[in-house]
């Protein structure tokens, strides 16, 4: 399956004298453009603009209106106009590409559209924190799917990438250094064949 076409967008680079910039920058948001770039170039001004829907003469057009503006104000130029086609990147949300979560101790900051991926290395604040939460599940079920206990996630770091929703396993955590952790799999070992479950041998302990 192919994804549509993004749509072009004509790209509007004026270098102009300071005295055209905002005659020149009204005429362009009043013919479409949703906003516009300014900078200074030397002695000019530079405005750069985007428009969706440019009509059918659109330069010729553009450069009479800055050939009368240069008469009308007695400054004359020079000024120079460059038209480019430019396909749209995404742009309405290429931008939240820059905005990742951001860690202050226990705190993580995230914005609302991020998934909430834990990258290798993360630190788990555990029970009461802001990275994981529990549920509660048959004992069964929990040591089939391998899930850390929520009261051992305190302090555990991550060996892999958890996507946002997805069980923390025991295969995910590094060495477990706590004697809560060496006494649930000591239990674990004890009654495994009692239980009918299988022992975790590779979990680290140190």
């Amino acid at each position: 399956m192919t994804s549509p076409a993004r749509s072009p967008w004509l790209e509007v680079t004026l270098t102009l004298p300071h005295e055209w910039a905002e005659a020149a920058g009204n005429v362009l948001l009043e013919w479409g453009a949703p906003g516009l770039i300014e900078e200074t170039a030397g002695e000019s001004v530079l405005l750069r603009a985007h428009l969706s829907a440019a009509p059918r003469g659109f330069g010729r057009r553009l450069r009479a209106y800055l050939r009368a503006l240069g008469e009308a104000s007695g400054v004359p130029g020079p000024f120079a106009a460059r038209l480019a086609r430019r396909t749209d990147p995404g742009w309405a949300s290429q931008w939240r590409t820059f905005h990742r979560p951001l860690r202050f101790g226990q705190l993580v900051v995230a914005p609302s559209w991020c998934d909430g991926t834990l990258e290798p290395g993360e630190v788990l604040d555990g029970e009461g924190g802001y990275t994981v939460y529990g549920r509660l599940v048959r004992a069964a079920e929990s040591w089939e799917a391998r899930s850390l206990p929520i009261g051992l996630a305190h302090g555990v770091r991550l060996e892999r990438a958890i996507r946002k929703g997805e069980t923390v396993t025991w295969r995910d955590a590094g060495a477990l250094a706590s004697e809560a952790a060496r006494f649930r799999l000591q239990m674990e070992a004890e009654f495994a064949a009692e239980w009918g479950i299988r022992q975790l041998k590779h979990v680290t302990v140190a």
